[in-house]
């Protein structure tokens, strides 16, 4: 059974499978830096919620995967006292605008914070967190296996994206087959010209987001039914004779 296959089956089962993972988030004080609480949940349906950071490093004995929202650059620094390395980090704050960059803020407010119901609570932020998590990894699988290898390529060794990559077991490419299969997998949809080959070597995480936003321009810009619908107020195209000759002429045209 794959990673994800045991990550779906929710928290209610969560704990009979090998997956063993905690979501965090953490409070710190603005001007005085800091921890003032913590809140966890774990993969077996145990909380954590005080502000010891010692009892929250103990409760994370056993654990692999240690995720949250904006935790490489934020929580982890404050609350894994340098021992990072013992963890997998999974951020799903990177992971939001490259899974749904048709809504890049997904389930956010300003400051990176997600939204919650309740004031300071990092318990129930985790909750939310984990929520985004099960999101993220539905729409990772949700996609090729091309363009699962061609991002994760392009991420790999990125600390922001290096946890997440493990947990689902995304496949990489070789480094000289990325460029042909960013054309074949793009064709008509970035300029064949395009110096693949630099934008791979300089700026892989912008070139992994720039093909996902590609995606999502294209599937809503170039849908025939969709711009039917919103320049003309129809729901359908007329059909002649039984055929869809207007439909044919529009996905013709694009």
């Amino acid at each position: 059974m794959s990673v994800w296959d045991r990550f779906r089956r929710k928290t209610e089962t969560i704990s009979e499978q090998s997956v063993k993972y905690a979501i965090i988030d953490a409070e710190v004080g603005i001007n005085d830096h800091k921890v003032h609480d913590i809140g966890a949940l774990r993969y077996d349906g145990n909380s954590f919620h005080k502000a010891s950071k010692l009892d929250f490093l103990l409760f994370l004995q056993g654990v692999d995967y240690v995720c949250g929202h904006n935790i490489v650059h934020h929580d982890a620094k404050f609350l894994l006292n340098g021992q990072q390395e013992k963890w997998n980090l999974v951020d799903t704050l990177y992971l939001s605008p490259l899974l749904f960059p048709e809504r890049p803020y997904h389930r956010l407010v300003k400051d990176d914070k997600l939204i919650s119901d309740q004031v300071n609570n990092p318990l129930n932020d985790c909750e939310k967190a984990r929520d985004l998590l099960w999101d993220e990894i539905a729409r990772w699988q949700a996609l090729s296996p091309r363009k699962k290898q061609i991002y994760a390529s392009l991420l790999y060794g990125q600390k922001e994206f290096e946890g997440f990559l493990k947990m689902v077991d995304a496949p990489i490419a070789l480094l000289h087959e990325l460029p042909g299969q960013i054309r074949s997998e793009f064709e008509g949809k970035i300029c064949s010209h395009a110096d693949i080959e630099s934008l791979i070597g300089q700026w892989p995480v912008a070139m992994a987001y720039a093909l996902s936003l590609i995606c999502s321009y294209c599937n809503a810009q170039l849908d025939v039914h969709l711009k039917l619908k919103q320049f003309f107020g129809y729901d359908e195209f007329r059909k002649f004779e039984g055929e869809n000759l207007q439909e044919k002429a529009a996905q013709a045209a694009v």
